[in-house]
């Protein structure tokens, strides 16, 4: 698989599945403010049941039921790992084009679980 698989993959997802665009249609911009104020509070006592949703997706391409809440976060992970992905492109020469197929499962799990934790929850509070 390559990293330009995988991010159309991840891209695919986002365009399938948007919560956030239905969770703030027709809201004011302070409404907007304040969902995302919600959702900055709630995401550490989801945060388990985002990694476990992201593993089941790793592990079968499917999700659990998930509240809105969730399924936003969820969709804020991915959305996450493909800006991730997408800063890999043009640079995939030096990570190499192509990895391979048993590998996609870690590299998932790297972009939606570790990366979130390391990097991707803190650079989503700041933009």
């Amino acid at each position: 698989m390559t990293w330009s698989e995988l991010y159309d993959e991840l891209a695919a997802f986002l365009d399938e599945h948007n919560p956030l665009a239905i969770a703030l249609q027709g809201k004011t911009p302070q409404a907007k403010i304040e969902e995302f104020r919600h959702l900055f509070e709630i995401e550490p006592s989801n945060r388990a049941a985002i990694d476990a949703a992201c593993r089941l997706y790793i592990q079968t391409g499917r999700f659990p039921a998930l509240n809105q809440d969730q399924a936003i976060l969820l969709f804020v992970r991915f959305g996450h790992a493909a800006q991730a992905v997408e800063f890999f492109l043009p640079n995939s020469d030096v990570l190499k084009n192509e990895f391979e197929d048993s590998q996609k499962a870690n590299v998932l799990e790297f972009l939606l679980i570790r990366y979130w934790h390391f990097a991707g929850r803190s650079r989503w509070m700041t933009t």
